[in-house]
């Protein structure tokens, strides 16, 4: 493959060739070789290799001769470079050069074996990256330093080396009194030479040296083409700081230390950093977190530099904890995880870190990580620590208990606990319930502040207890309490507000959907709770996608359930296509919001392949006989089904027929009854197609078993003696059915839940004459 490249831009011998492509691959293996006589080589570098050898400034400071060089004269369509004539023995020659450049580096190199590089770089693909870095220098000319300096902090901020932030950095050293930065300063280019160095520079860089080229990564920040690029750059940038006269002290006054807080301070006034913005709401938590992010990493940087400067070890720590806890704001918890898991594994491994971590402050603001991270995994494991977790913080919440503002953290973190405890079955709900009524009690009991924390926390209280109560009409109204103090607090404190106000919402629509003999006020008043949830986060979501997605997705799943029966003004919903793929999409990015909407994203689904938005239900009438509460797929299926065109519907039944499973059971029962209920309704519809595939539906449902009895349970006095009354006026009738018996049984009794409390023969005698049709056609079949 390498011999290839270089026959596409090399005028050379096929032996040239071969011993250009293997000296390049023996070189760079060196001692980093994973594979014992491999021929492969990191691309990357082969590349750079290439690059390297081909530039004319490259043999400069070489006694050999150039091993390649560029023809004078050449049309287009000609290849750019060429084997060095003048050259005899080739391979000697590119032998001595790859020595030499060892040779050059041998002091950085010293870098290289104390670095952790091994793992990508071997010895050679580290000076041929150190070469390349050089040869920027020099095209660049008295903008070189400028150049480069400019590419290794760009490595460190996570933006591109022609963005602001990255200038403001430098800039910021230059002009800076500090004496302790003095040495940096010293290395850095002029203030003119670097405020010369114009857009056209940098374009020149990003687009000639393939190394420099970026792509957007998270958020404000960028990652190098190639991850073994910013591994090399960051090395190189501590490799310079480290080797700086005089940077030795290990506290407060290292030079290590001035510049990080140098760098923090150009990062909050380039992104408005404020310590406050984790209690300022989801907009706030959005902002931050690119912002904390990098400084997580870039105090990890400097911390990774000296791991025994324990101010270093602090910076990192505390900035790590934010972004957990921004993360956590932000209900990101996949992302929070990864994380958790990488902070505790750099805690494991460094002393400096073990004691920080177990200080106080810090050993509060990982437990409160740990606990609520935890808390909100798919993983049962994982989940279960979260007991543990809140045990060890409501330990570290004594010192609340005795005239603190923050006295109510207690109580939340109490009631976390229990909540934890139910959740992975520790105690009954009763239990719970009786718990969550003794910390409100005890609370309520207390001195408290008129502030947003206890306000909140009121909130939360109420609505655990009314999610544990066993008494229908007590939990609805403790629910309805909990919406109001909620709805206040947002009046009062804005966006902080907003999450709890969304939940308690949820929660109550959750709650009324899933209570049976639920009256119709409740309903209204659900319906309502969604539409109010939808459009406040459809406002949010346009500034800031994918807020509230733990809330957003189960609304919009209930929306589309309840549009063809609400006759109100309704908001303007997303599109099927639109909705189902950002509902995909949270498989890898948020599982646990995935895992919980899982249910519901398969009804949306199966009810979207009837058409449902086609036009809104004219025949409700089903629902007027039960709780639009207890809702299940079929029932959906069936409302929606009887606002399409009988010849739609059968589309549908014939396309599900062919795909049929397990899981399409409810809704191919409920699309063939309501095709049945249709053409009873309307015999010039019926034909021998139509006919045909309901056959073939019920039999399809008969054949695996279906449960038909949910459908069934609904029978009245009414029904029972029309059909005994049946059974004993053709007996001889029935007696002719045998194989077909037991469909037509099925068939009828599925048939006459259409009819409830229908009394006129005619029609009992159509859903008969259906089923002896049925069954006959079973009978036929079979004897065939």
């Amino acid at each position: 493959m390498l011999q290839t490249i270089l026959g596409r831009i090399l005028y050379s011998s096929d032996s040239q060739l071969a011993q250009l492509s293997q000296g390049i691959i023996s070189a760079l293996r060196g001692e980093g070789a994973t594979i014992k006589g491999s021929e492969r080589v990191n691309t990357l570098f082969a590349i750079e290799t290439i690059n390297m050898l081909c530039d004319s400034n490259f043999y400069n400071d070489k006694t050999t001769l150039p091993l390649i060089l560029q023809p004078a004269i050449r049309a287009n369509n000609e290849k750019p470079y060429e084997i060095n004539s003048e050259i005899i023995n080739f391979s000697s020659v590119l032998d001595e050069t790859f020595k030499q450049l060892i040779e050059k580096y041998q002091v950085s190199l010293s870098h290289y074996h104390s670095a952790d590089l091994h793992s990508g770089f071997s010895l050679m693909a580290y000076a041929v990256m150190e070469e390349r870095l050089n040869l920027i220098r020099v095209y660049f000319g008295q903008f070189g330093d400028c150049a480069v300096y400019s590419l290794l902090f760009s490595s460190l901020l996570g933006a591109p080396f022609s963005s602001k932030v990255v200038r403001d950095v430098i800039e910021a050293i230059i002009y800076s009194d500090d004496e302790q930065l003095a040495p940096l300063q010293a290395l850095l280019p002029t203030e003119y030479d670097y405020l010369s160095l114009t857009a056209e520079h940098y374009t020149i860089m990003d687009e000639i040296y393939e190394i420099l080229r970026r792509l957007p990564n998270y958020a404000e920040q960028y990652n190098y083409k190639h991850g073994l690029l910013a591994t090399f750059f960051k090395q190189q940038l501590s490799f310079i700081i480290t080797t700086i006269e005089g940077n030795e002290k290990k506290n407060e006054n290292s030079l290590n230390w001035h510049l990080l807080q140098l760098i923090f301070t150009v990062i909050d006034a380039e992104f408005g950093g404020d310590k406050d913005y984790i209690d300022k709401g989801v907009a706030g938590y959005f902002k931050a977190l690119p912002l904390a992010i990098l400084k997580r990493d870039i105090a990890e940087f400097f911390y990774d530099m000296d791991s025994t400067q324990t101010f270093m070890a602090y910076a990192y720590c505390d900035e790590a904890l934010i972004v957990l806890r921004l993360l956590i704001n932000l209900n990101e918890n996949q992302k929070a995880m990864e994380a958790l898991l990488r902070l505790e594994h750099k805690i494991s491994t460094e002393p400096h870190l073990q004691v920080i971590s177990a200080m106080e402050e810090q050993r509060e603001a990982l437990s409160v990580s740990r606990a609520h991270i935890y808390s909100r995994q798919v993983d049962p494991d994982l989940n279960e620590k979260s007991v543990a977790a809140f045990d060890e913080l409501n330990q570290l919440s004594s010192k609340y208990k005795k005239y603190s503002p923050d006295y109510y953290r207690v109580y939340a973190r109490e009631m976390s606990s229990i909540t934890a405890k139910l959740d992975n079955k520790k105690i009954s709900i009763e239990q719970a319930h009786h718990a969550y009524l003794t910390v409100f009690e005890e609370f309520d009991n207390g001195f408290k502040e008129d502030s947003f924390g206890v306000r909140d926390l009121i909130v939360s209280l109420v609505l655990n207890i009314a999610l544990t109560s066993s008494l229908p009409d007590e939990k609805e109204q403790l629910l309805l309490k909990a919406c109001q103090f909620a709805t206040e607090n947002y009046t009062d404190y804005g966006e902080q507000a907003l999450d709890k106000l969304l939940e308690t919402k949820s929660k109550f629509v959750t709650c009324v959907l899933n209570t049976k003999n639920t009256h119709m006020d409740a309903i209204e008043e659900a319906i309502l709770a969604c539409i109010d949830i939808y459009k406040i986060m459809s406002e949010y979501r346009e500034r800031l996608p994918g807020c509230f997605d733990e809330y957003y997705f189960p609304c919009v799943f209930r929306l589309f359930t309840f549009k063809p029966l609400y006759e109100e003004e309704f908001p303007q919903l997303p599109s099927e296509k639109e909705f189902a793929q950002a509902f995909l999409d949270l498989k890898e990015n948020k599982p646990a919001v995935y895992a919980s909407n899982l249910d519901r994203f398969k009804h949306f689904k199966a009810v979207a392949n009837v058409g449902h938005y086609l036009k809104e239900s004219h025949e409700n009438f089903y629902f007027n006989k039960r709780n639009v509460d207890s809702l299940t797929l079929g029932e959906q299926v069936l409302t929606y089904s009887l606002s399409l065109e009988v010849d739609t519907v059968i589309e549908h039944i014939d396309w599900l027929i062919k795909r049929y499973d397990s899981t399409q059971r409810s809704e191919l029962a409920l699309l063939t009854l309501s095709a049945w209920h249709r053409i009873t309704q309307d015999p010039v519809s019926k034909d021998d197609t139509v006919n045909e595939t309901l056959i073939q539906a019920l039999k399809r449902l008969i054949d695996t078993d279906f449960d038909l009895h949910p459908y069934l349970l609904e029978m009245d006095d009414l029904f029972q003696a029309v059909i005994t009354t049946y059974m004993h006026d053709n007996q001889d009738r029935l007696a002719g059915i045998n194989l077909g018996e037991r469909l037509f049984w099925a068939t009828v009794m599925t048939l006459s839940h259409f009819f409830y409390s229908a009394t006129e023969k005619d029609i009992w005698e159509e859903i008969f004459n259906i089923a002896y049709a049925l069954a006959y056609k079973e009978v036929s079949t079979h004897n065939r």
